[in-house]
């Protein structure tokens, strides 16, 4: 498969055409689509809200994540399709997929790049607790204002990582209150899940 390069970052695009890699018998280049894919998947969080204006970056985002996404399903078609032959054992590029969403909200939860917006009066703990939902708010805005064209409706992905920030913001913030907190940081969480995070 021919592949242009990018010359901003020195790898390879996947908009010319997934479908004709995927059904390619050869392992080093199956691999070498699979390390792309994810590769693709790992920067589909990578613009920022004022990046989205930028008509470049969100054309070349976006058609390197749709080009990704067409891979994945085709190639999730072909393990069906082989599944009952056992001809070859299946690629697991969807389940790959949701690994690697999984993995990239963690990260984005575990080290915000949003600057909090608190007074200096304010605890570790509330800042941390400000930062995540700032995160949240901003990756699921991409989310729907841009990363939701790249896949088929079917694949509902708004609500996949709706259902991945809100399973790793639960967890931190149970992880939150099994410390000791002061009377102050307790009404802030309270607070916060009550007023910003309903549900």
């Amino acid at each position: 498969m021919k592949r242009p390069s990018n010359p901003q970052d020195g790898s390879s695009s996947l908009t010319d055409g997934p479908q004709s890699a995927v059904d390619e018998d050869s392992p080093v280049e199956r691999r070498a689509l699979e390390k792309q894919i994810q590769h693709t998947l790992q920067q589909s969080l990578s613009l920022t809200l004022e990046e989205v204006a930028d008509e470049a970056a969100v054309l070349a985002l976006t058609m390197a994540l749709t080009s990704a996404v067409k891979a994945i399903y085709k190639e999730e078609e072909q393990d069906l399709l082989r599944k009952p032959m056992r001809s070859r054992t299946p690629s697991n590029w969807k389940n790959l997929h949701d690994s690697i969403l999984n993995s990239l909200v963690e990260a984005r939860m575990d080290n915000p790049s949003v600057a909090p917006a608190g007074l200096a009066e304010q605890s570790s703990i509330q800042l941390d607790i400000q930062c995540m939902g700032r995160q949240l708010k901003e990756d699921l805005l991409l989310v729907v204002n841009v990363l939701k064209s790249c896949y088929p409706e079917e694949a509902n992905i708004c609500q996949f990582y709706a259902k991945l920030y809100h399973q790793n913001l639960s967890a931190k913030l149970n992880k939150i209150v099994d410390f000791v907190l002061d009377d102050k940081d307790c009404a802030v969480i309270l607070r916060w899940v009550n007023e910003y995070y309903p549900g």
